[in-house]
């Protein structure tokens, strides 16, 4: 007996939680452990505001820094720890944004991720960012700012390369159905055929519908021509009652 239950409704693949995606997580991990030892090195081996080398275009400087990236909005390490947590939050919503994450935006979230995450540990537990790396004019940062910027120019580019141009728009509607009076290159078939093609004829009308002209002016009788060159060469046969021949003129 044949089976007439409808088939079953296709489930939508769910992205699974950035919490089991291990690649972002270790990712993630090692930014954060390699911040930590970089800033527990510098804080151990340089007093705060030394820098080694003295003089040169890359130094390590030790800065204590309230406030975010590369040293702006100083003093507010407070509201800043409150915007680590929504920017947090952010990364994971654009994580579960997509069905299927691709390995450029695991990339990129697990840097941001780790940076965020190692700042945010240094302002909860000493109240500041300690920042080591000073490259010429460029403000002193440390390895979490780096990473950070990094991961977040990575995905203005995801997001804003080249895709494919889309093809034409489907409207969803039929094409215009052609007319039945009409042929396939749009000409009425009801029309009568034009005079100047070969073999066309026009039928003379019965009656005349228009008494100032005369019948059969202007219009062409349904006689057919000749069918071959023969016909038209062969000699007319006289009517009876024609004009009579030279023999009998003759008698």
């Amino acid at each position: 007996m044949a089976d007439l239950s409808p088939p079953p409704e296709p489930t939508l693949s769910r992205p699974r939680p950035i919490y089991k995606d291990y690649n972002v997580l270790q990712l993630a991990l090692v930014v954060f452990l390699l911040d930590q030892l970089t800033k527990y090195l510098t804080i151990q081996l340089l007093v705060p505001g030394h820098s080694f080398p003295l003089r040169g275009f890359f130094r390590f400087t030790h800065v204590h820094n309230s406030g975010s990236a590369f040293g702006i909005l100083q003093g507010l390490n407070t509201p800043l720890i409150f915007v680590s947590f929504i920017g947090i939050t952010i990364l994971v919503l654009i994580y579960r944004s997509q069905p299927q994450p691709n390995n450029w935006l695991r990339l990129s979230l697990g840097l941001q991720l780790g940076g965020a995450f190692g700042n945010l540990a240094d302002r909860l537990r000493l109240g500041f960012v300690t920042d080591f790396i000073d490259i010429g004019p460029w403000p002193v940062f440390n390895l979490a700012d780096a990473s950070i910027v990094t991961g977040l120019v990575l995905l203005v580019w995801i997001f804003t390369r080249a895709r494919p141009a889309p093809l034409p728009a489907d409207t969803g509607q039929p094409p215009d159905p052609v007319p039945a009076d009409r042929g396939p290159l749009g000409e009425d078939e009801t029309s009568p055929p034009n005079a100047t093609q070969p073999g066309a004829t026009l039928l003379r009308p019965v009656g005349n519908d228009n008494p100032e002209t005369p019948p059969g002016s202007g219009e062409l009788e349904n006689q057919p021509g000749p069918s071959n060159a023969n016909d038209a060469t062969a000699p007319a046969t006289p009517e009876p009652g024609g004009e009579t021949s030279q023999e009998e003129k003759a008698v």
